[in-house]
């Protein structure tokens, strides 16, 4: 429990994971002190002034154009320590400013289905898709991504030139072997894929099948059913692809490679209260060590 609560990890998640009343784990903390060793308690940078906190805005926004002002906030407290800063401070420098980022709208379609089960822990759920671009020598390339959909990190990137289901074969076989070094049979993965050519072929069936990695696809033209990888492939334009122009295909895999790793050590992820997923990996596993 000590360990847990000096890592930064709510009393919450440490109460729900050891199957205790909220008071309880309260009452213990105050007895040990544990509560003054926690990581949020300690020395913090004093608010910054508006133009200190404009300069680390522009910088931010340089580096990634399309993130918006939570993205933002979440970074810079993180990143700078910050006692505090509001998300309305933030939001009304970069509209008197212009860095507002673009509103995207969608049109929502009604659909009467049961959503799938979500994973409780990493490594039991993963989503697979791609896309692609264009080099400045007309060169095409394309980019194979897997996602783990409990800890939202990137466990198999690839590009390449071309898209066969051999290209899909070496993303997952390379996501196998790093993820579960003792092998994957018997470990019940589940692979979650649209249907296209590549993960329908039979070889890449073949191949899943011989791995144990159960398949399941998605129905036809709904990318919803697929939407935790939907929207890791925009970050991956909106940070990547969308922004950079490349000689060849090594820049572009030089970049992705970056991405990837900026992605699942720092990147502040909504859905995980804009913390990142290398953060929620590490919060399961002290999770599971003190259960």
């Amino acid at each position: 429990m000590e360990a847990m609560l000096q890592h930064g990890i709510s009393r919450g998640r440490v109460a729900e994971a050891l199957q205790m009343a909220r008071a309880t784990l309260w009452r213990r903390a105050r007895r040990t002190g544990t509560q003054k060793k926690r990581v949020h308690r300690c020395r913090r940078m004093p608010h910054p002034d508006d133009a200190t906190l404009l300069a680390w805005i522009k910088r931010l926004k340089a580096e990634h154009p399309y993130w918006g002002a939570r993205r933002i906030r979440a970074y810079l407290l993180r990143k700078h320590r910050l006692r505090g800063l509001s998300r309305r401070r933030v939001n009304r420098l970069m509209k008197a400013h212009g860095l507002s980022a673009p509103r995207i709208r969608t049109k929502r379609t009604r659909r009467c289905h049961l959503p799938p089960p979500a994973p409780t822990a990493p490594n039991q759920l993963w989503e697979m898709d791609m896309t692609g671009g264009v080099t400045e020598q007309g060169e095409r390339f394309y980019a194979i991504v897997i996602e783990d959909v409990y800890s939202r990190r990137i466990v198999g990137a690839g590009v390449f030139a071309r898209c066969r289901a051999a290209e899909w074969v070496d993303v997952l076989d390379a996501a196998l072997r790093r993820e579960f070094p003792q092998g994957s049979r018997g470990m019940g993965l589940v692979l979650r894929v649209d249907n296209g050519c590549q993960p329908t072929s039979r070889y890449f069936v073949r191949y899943a099948a011989e791995c144990g990695v159960r398949l399941q696809y998605t129905g036809y033209s709904s990318p919803r059913e697929n939407g935790h990888v939907e929207r890791l492939i925009r970050t991956l334009k909106e940070e990547v692809i969308w922004v950079r122009e490349f000689w060849d295909l090594d820049e572009v895999r030089a970049a992705v490679s970056e991405f990837v790793e900026f992605y699942n050590g720092e990147y502040p992820h909504s859905a995980l209260g804009y913390a990142s997923p290398d953060d929620m990996k590490r919060e399961w596993r002290l999770l599971q060590n003190a259960a």
